[in-house]
């Protein structure tokens, strides 16, 4: 079964997904998000749906999760691909309009930003790979949308 295949389980997947990270704060959850949104994001449809999983994969990790400095060192996969998502989108926002639209419309950009405050100075070389990653091509973009 290739991708269209599964497309009419997407919206299932991503509700088990998103709901199972907020039982279980695990980096693989976060993970199939970007990994389906890497899968789908020329795809238009799917943009309300992604938008969702997005924006509770962003509430989960700025209300339960990344919310203090310590919490970084603590669960470095967590930080690791939670900036790693969003670095796909910001990345792959040059190749479509889904991608920057699910991470600038999203209600959570202001905790983004926080969270990444707060993490300056984590001490994990994946996690801070990401970290740093994420800021950088964030840079890139805003300084690319005003030319």
């Amino acid at each position: 079964m290739g991708r269209a295949g599964f497309d009419k389980y997407l919206l299932e997947f991503l509700q088990i997904v998103v709901s199972g990270y907020k039982q279980n704060h695990l980096a693989s959850f976060i993970y199939a998000v970007e990994f389906s949104l890497q899968e789908y994001s020329t795809h238009r449809d799917y943009t309300p749906i992604f938008q969702d999983a997005f924006n509770h994969i962003c509430a989960t990790t700025a209300q339960d999760i990344l919310t203090l400095p310590q919490a970084f060192s603590e669960l470095p996969d967590i930080s690791a691909d939670f900036f790693g998502l969003c670095q796909r989108l910001i990345r792959s926002s040059s190749q479509t309009q889904i991608t920057k639209q699910l991470f600038f419309s999203s209600p959570y950009l202001e905790q983004i930003v926080n969270m990444w405050i707060l993490g300056i100075g984590l001490e994990h070389r994946e996690a801070l790979k990401t970290h740093q990653g994420f800021f950088s091509d964030l840079v890139k973009l805003l300084q690319s949308d005003l030319k």
